[in-house]
């Protein structure tokens, strides 16, 4: 294929997805990584102009635009020293629905999904009076994130028990554990109940 080919390929591409139009940027993306990863990251852009960081602790965004269609992220980067101001100009490779590619120079490329805003989402209450988690459900509830921060996320996903229950959790013993208990949704670490629905112990 010539050179003049791949441009009319790539052209027509871009066509059939959606236009670069700044309403259709506005959500939670979630970057796209292996199934065996239990951390979710990503972003979210807002209407009005605001940006926000998805389950990273260094990386700070704050604001966002469209210039030459390309995606413009201000914010902070965080180090153990000092904090400094960035901008990030990123080439949107594709928009097609509810998949966003983004890269830079040919160097990488990140993908993202959509957060549908319709999915289940629970709070928990700390038994020890800590501050309240959320839990996200996929729409087959085949997995569920668990935001015990903003800057830390989980994905968990469900598995059966010999007693026919399902739980929600990685398999490392170590990692937190979701399930339902007496009615309530719980999170428990290493055996110790962490959240529930009521904030309250179970017998």
């Amino acid at each position: 294929m010539d050179m003049k080919s791949v441009v009319l390929l790539s052209v027509l591409l871009m066509s059939a997805c959606t236009a670069m139009d700044k309403t259709v940027f506005y959500g939670k993306w979630i970057e796209v990584m292996p199934k065996s990863t239990w951390c979710v990251q990503g972003l979210c852009l807002k209407e009005d102009g605001r940006a926000e960081s998805i389950g990273m602790r260094t990386l700070k965004y704050d604001s966002w635009a469209l210039e030459d269609e390309k995606l413009i992220l201000n914010g902070n980067s965080i180090g153990n020293v000092q904090t400094l101001a960035f901008s990030d100009t990123l080439d949107i490779v594709s928009l097609c629905e509810d998949t966003l590619v983004l890269g830079k120079g040919g160097q990488y490329r990140i993908e993202y999904v959509r957060q549908p805003a319709d999915l289940k989402s629970v709070k928990l209450k700390s038994v020890s009076g800590g501050r309240e988690i959320e839990l996200i459900f996929s729409k087959d509830s085949a997995d569920v994130q668990l935001g015990i921060s903003p800057d830390e996320i989980f994905r968990l996903s469900r598995r059966q028990r010999t007693d026919g229950i399902s739980v929600w959790n990685l398999e490392d013993d170590d990692t937190y554990l979701v399930e339902k208990k007496n009615g309530e949704w719980c999170v428990s670490r290493r055996g110790q109940l962490l959240y529930t629905t009521s904030g309250e112990m179970l017998p």
